[in-house]
Formats: structure tokens, sequence, C-alpha cells
């Protein structure tokens, strides 16, 4: 089997992120069958390609959209 793209790592999470707003990384790593430290990486590539998140004190992570 083929490893996924960056992009469709990325794509993964934000849908992840999205359909299960207020979780942590550590649930949503779970959730994709990644590594935790994996999806620690990708969080601040999403954010530089423009998707907006929002992590609360406890870590809870919400997808509010693109940046234009």
């Amino acid at each position: 089997m083929a490893r996924k793209s960056n992009k469709e790592n990325l794509d993964d999470l934000r849908d992840a992120i999205m359909e299960c707003p207020e979780q942590k990384a550590g649930w949503l790593a779970r959730l994709l069958g990644r590594d935790n430290k994996s999806v620690l990486r990708d969080l601040p590539q999403l954010e530089a390609r423009g998707d907006l998140l929002m992590e609360d004190d406890d870590g809870r992570l919400q997808w509010y959209g693109r940046r234009q």
C-alpha cells in the first residue's frame, strides 16, 4: 500500500477536526490511525497553508475556515 502524500494527510486531519470539533490531537491521531507526533507536526502545516485553527487551554481543537 502506498504511503499517503502530505496533502492527503493534512486534508484528512482537517476533515477530522471539522467532523469532531473540540477533540485533542491525541484523540484525532487515534481516529486517523496515525502517530501522535505526526499529527502535532501537521497542525502548524495546516495553519501555514491557510486553515484557521483554534486550540483552547485544554488542547481541544476547532477549525474556523480558510484564510483568503
